[in-house]
């Protein structure tokens, strides 16, 4: 891989409302066709060597493509600067870099550098660092981290630990095991920190340990726990999918409060599904499918921080749609 290029610009989409808000019940027609598409174009990449894209704000995009691609249009926006001068710093110094995410309801963003996730600021300020998977709570004051393992010896039930973002090392253990489980290793999907509850997405889990850890891929649940009582009752429920397929990926909103199914279906899984959920419902709604999006890793489907509109890349070009 060759060296990367920060850039920051500046994105002005079209948005307009669309129907569909408030079901009842899951519908399988998307709220928006592909026929209405073109208008939540955002910007079409000059290059196909982009290596990821974050929202800082519902108008300024952080983009990283690789240095020898062809330069993007910018125009930098100040306050972000000393964040990108950061990451560039923090690349340099590891020598890899890898996704970048909203988190903490707009406040953080979580780089995935060298084998390591980076917390930063938007302000530009390293917040802290570290080897196992984390969820930020949306005030941007605690993490939730989970490790899974090694690949000598993967844990059935991850070892949970919640943390305060800065300065502390070990943390509170949070109960996860075969009497009280949160989430098993061949089950989880995300997992989100509202300001109320730690909440999993998780396929079924298998009957006996002794199954293997594939799980059920075309079910999940939605799991709960009171931020007052981590270690408290679990809430679990079945949510219910309007589509039938493969779950491929889930992606929680900065605040946590809602999420983003991926599902496959079709011959060869040839049609992408995307699908919203509520963290107090166990109803979701289609918003959109795509046919042949391409490779699953060029999709990258984010959050913009307003909680508002996510944003995927299809055919080269970055879309940008309302759930509301």
């Amino acid at each position: 891989m060759g060296p990367i290029q920060l850039l920051l610009t500046i994105a002005l989409p079209l948005l307009t409302s669309v129907s569909g808000h408030g079901q009842t019940k899951p519908s399988a027609k998307p709220a928006i066709s592909p026929e209405q598409l073109s208008k939540y174009k955002v910007m079409q990449f000059s290059d196909k060597n982009y290596r990821n894209y974050c929202w800082l704000d519902d108008k300024t995009l952080i983009i990283a493509i690789e240095a020898e691609a062809q330069k993007l249009i910018t125009r930098p926006a100040d306050q972000y600067i000393p964040l990108l001068n950061e990451l560039e710093r923090k690349h340099q110094e590891v020598g890899s870099f890898g996704s970048l995410d909203i988190a903490a309801n707009g406040k953080c963003i979580i780089g995935n550098i060298g084998r390591s996730h980076h917390i930063f600021s938007l302000e530009g300020k390293f917040l802290s660092d570290g080897y196992d998977n984390l969820v930020i709570s949306p005030d941007g004051r605690q993490i939730v981290t989970w490790y899974k393992g090694h690949n000598l010896s993967i844990l059935r039930y991850p070892i949970m630990r919640l943390k305060e973002i800065v300065g502390q090392k070990e943390g509170t253990r949070i109960t996860n095991d075969r009497q009280h489980p949160v989430f098993t290793e061949g089950g989880i999907a995300d997992i989100g920190f509202s300001n109320q509850f730690l909440i999993v997405l998780s396929h079924p889990f298998r009957a006996s340990l002794k199954d293997n850890y594939d799980s059920d891929e075309s079910r999940l649940w939605i799991l709960k726990r009171s931020r007052t009582n981590l270690n408290g009752r679990t809430s679990r429920k079945e949510l219910n999918i309007p589509i039938s397929g493969r779950i491929i990926r889930s992606f929680f909103s900065p605040d946590s409060e809602q999420f983003l199914l991926m599902i496959h279906s079709g011959k060869e899984g040839k049609l992408v599904h995307i699908c919203l959920g509520s963290i107090n419902s166990t109803q979701t709604k289609l918003l959109l499918t795509i046919s042949n999006p391409g490779a699953l890793f060029d999709f990258r489907v984010k959050w913009k921080p307003n909680n508002k509109e996510i944003s995927f890349v299809y055919n080269n070009t970055l879309y940008a749609i309302p759930v509301e």
